[in-house]
């Protein structure tokens, strides 16, 4: 009965014990190299150097495709590759289609998600998808891309809606009450200024007897319940926003006066909200970012977000100056950037009422900036990831996931106000020489795609496999058309 010998027992607990050392040493070790590995740290068996690994994800749209990696052929996407810190190119193959090339170096530790690479046809296929004996002078879509909205030619009340989903159907034809709108001798144009988040209501700028303007609030699914906001409000300003993206909530702009009203269009209630006002970009339904004239200093502007019916100063600056807002959430933090076309710089504030709060009465310091002389305009990508500067053919941009800039310039030269837009949340548009050029946010894997008329907008289905443009006609060159060119091989 060994368990009674005193000895054997004292013995058998320092077994047990170095046992237990030994597991928690070997869980610790472990843990260790689990840490380690985590953060990239593997060994070089060639070597026997200790080195840091990162990830490469790479993915392809409309099709998948042959990757290259440093000119070695791997997978086919959507493909992973854990290799060693260094400088890489990948390059996407697949016939039929253009290659797609990326060149970066890759961190230890690191991940660099090349998961929204678009590979565009060598041999685009155009067709019409709608005739007309003029050209349109409207054409735009709904934020979900779903109905396209074109103003039939020689009329300011009749357009055709498209179904992207249902490309083979005849487009609907609506119409709008002529007595909506003002008459007037002379030419009538429209210029869109933002659809609602419904994706039935576009709000449309009527211009007319050289120089007069009204704003109408357009219903594509029943044009009998569009308004004209000017009539229904008793307002005559000099500009329209939505508040929160609702057809029925408005900011209301009227720069003689520097007022900012709200309104909304079911009540017909319109409320002051705040004066001197120079400039101003919102965000949901209670969040401002705007220029106004220093009450204090008339020679000033004060830059401030309004939050919650409160106000934070952001900055103050001297003299006159055309400024440019923008304000948006990314990864779960607040960006504001703020430009003007006198300062040579764009300022970028992250999470700056936060800022503010930590140390009331100082001004918050820029998060970073971008070295921008004269931009034209300030925007931020579909997925609010990226913040363009633009001025003519000069490109600036800020990656807010990994803290990158790029500073480009395209090889074409772009009057200042040819202004890019976003195709998606990684490739920008311009409509140059008459031809879509597309690019990624940092300017490479440029390529040129399809006629369009200048001053139109491209415009891409629910998926982007299809391209519409108002260009001249594939099939009678007397004509304008509304064109759809496929942008994956053999789609239906």
């Amino acid at each position: 009965m060994d368990f009674l010998d005193p000895d054997k027992k004292k013995k058998h607990s320092r077994r047990l014990l170095a046992g237990y050392v030994l597991i928690g040493v070997a869980i610790a070790l472990a843990g260790l190299v689990l840490l380690f590995q985590s953060y990239g740290y593997d060994l070089d068996h060639k070597t026997g150097k200790v080195i840091q690994n990162g990830l490469i994800f790479v993915s392809s749209h409309p099709e998948s495709a042959t990757v290259y990696l440093n000119d070695k052929q791997k997978d086919t996407t959507d493909a992973r590759y854990t290799v060693p810190a260094g400088s890489y190119t990948v390059e996407l193959k697949r016939s039929g289609y253009r290659n797609w090339r990326r060149s970066f170096n890759l961190e230890g530790g690191t991940i660099e998600r090349l998961v929204y690479p678009v590979l565009f046809p060598e041999k685009l296929s155009i067709k019409d998808q709608q005739q007309y004996a003029t050209m349109p002078q409207l054409a735009t879509e709904s934020p979900d891309r779903r109905w396209i909205i074109v103003q039939q030619p020689n009329s300011i009340t009749a357009f055709d809606v498209f179904d992207t989903n249902n490309p083979k159907v005849a487009p609907a034809k609506i119409s709008l009450d002529a007595s909506l709108l003002t008459a007037a001798a002379g030419n009538h144009t429209y210029e869109v200024q933002e659809w609602s988040t419904d994706n039935r209501h576009v709000l449309l700028k009527h211009m007319y007897a050289d120089g007069k303007f009204e704003f109408v609030m357009v219903d594509r699914d029943t044009p009998t319940n569009s308004t004209n906001l000017n009539k229904l409000l008793g307002i005559a300003p000099t500009k329209i926003t939505l508040r929160d993206k609702r057809f029925d909530q408005l900011y209301i702009y009227e720069a003689g006066a520097g007022s900012l009203k709200t309104a909304d269009t079911k009540t017909r209630q319109v409320n002051a909200l705040l004066t001197g006002i120079r400039a101003y970009k919102s965000y949901g339904s209670d969040t401002l970012l705007y220029a106004a004239t220093d009450t204090a200093n008339p020679e000033k502007v004060s830059i401030k977000i309004r939050d919650n019916n409160k106000d934070y100063l952001l900055k103050t600056h001297a003299g006159s100056s055309d400024f440019l807002l923008d304000i948006t959430r990314f990864d779960g933090h607040w960006y504001a950037v703020v430009g003007a076309k006198t300062v040579g710089r764009v300022a970028i504030y992250k999470d700056p009422v936060d800022a503010i709060s930590r140390t009331p009465g100082e001004l918050p310091s820029a998060f970073t900036s971008l070295i921008m002389n004269d931009p034209q305009q300030i925007i931020f990508s579909a997925n609010a990831r990226f913040i363009l500067s633009q001025s003519g053919s000069r490109f600036a941009v800020y990656d807010a996931e990994t803290n990158r800039r790029f500073y480009y310039q395209l090889d074409q030269a772009l009057p200042l106000d040819n202004k890019a837009v976003w195709m998606d949340g990684h490739r920008l548009l311009v409509n140059n020489e008459s031809k879509v050029v597309v690019f990624d946010f940092d300017g490479i894997n440029k390529q040129t795609l399809v006629p369009i008329v200048p001053g139109a907008v491209p415009l891409f289905d629910r998926d982007y496999t299809r391209l519409y443009t108002l260009a001249p006609s594939q099939q009678d060159t007397t004509k304008a058309a509304l064109t759809q060119t496929a942008l994956k091989l053999n789609l239906q």
